[in-house]
């Protein structure tokens, strides 16, 4: 297995994002409302296309639905650090991985420094940050879903999934603490320890704290370039 090659099966079972939107549109309607804007958009990219373009803030993060996504170092780009994981794949109507892309650069509102190509044709659900705040409103339970993913299978994976399993697993002593992945093989341990944990009584509780965390990082942003908050 190397460093560009990875692909986690069965993080979640078949909710889909149908399913979220009628949810979300039902709750509203019990609640003497009229039905929110769709949460998510269907975009097809063709094979050789981008998901961003390079220096673009990003105004979404999307969900690979169909399809493989690659990221590339641009030449002569200065990066910081390349993620773990390079190579992104979901299947449709499967029960495989649903990979969250953007994330890196979406709640920090960093200007894109990767390529996202698709290597084949794919399909892709865009999720704004106020799609994820209808979700928090309306349906908290699926917006939480969309956090494990974030954590299990993205491209910031590999940043967080040693927090959330510090948080979440047996203390340890400091030299058996994983605190930083570095290769793929680390990653596939980490992901397994994370999804063994997925009925923990303190799952929900990592994932909202981490919703948080996310979006009060964007609204700050948003604060320093002068954006209206209502729209951060």
């Amino acid at each position: 297995m190397t460093k560009l090659d990875l692909s986690m099966h069965d993080t979640v079972g078949e909710t889909t994002l149908v399913a979220l939107q009628e949810q979300v549109n039902a709750a509203t309607k019990a609640g003497g409302r009229n039905d929110p804007p769709a949460l998510f958009k269907r975009n097809e990219i063709r094979k050789g296309g981008l998901l961003y373009r390079i220096d673009e803030v990003p105004g979404a993060i999307y969900m690979l639905r169909a399809g493989t996504m690659r990221l590339q170092a641009v030449d002569g780009r200065k990066l910081v650090e390349m993620p773990v994981t390079t190579r992104y794949e979901a299947v449709p109507n499967t029960q495989d991985n649903r990979p969250i892309l953007g994330a890196r650069y979406f709640f920090t509102r960093s200007p894109v420094t990767l390529t996202y190509l698709a290597e084949t044709p794919c399909v892709v659900y865009r999720i704004t940050s106020q799609s994820l705040k209808s979700l928090y409103e309306t349906n908290t339970e699926n917006l939480l879903l969309i956090m494990y993913w974030l954590i299990a299978c993205s491209d910031v994976s590999d940043v967080f999934i040693p927090i959330a399993n510090k948080a979440l697993g047996p203390k340890r002593p400091p030299d058996q603490e994983t605190t930083r992945i570095e290769t793929t093989q680390d990653l596939f341990r980490a992901v397994e320890e994370f999804r063994a944990a997925r009925s923990h009584p303190g799952m929900p509780d990592l994932l909202g704290k981490l919703y948080d965390k996310f979006m009060a990082q964007r609204r700050k942003r948003a604060s320093e370039l002068g954006i209206e908050s209502s729209i951060a």
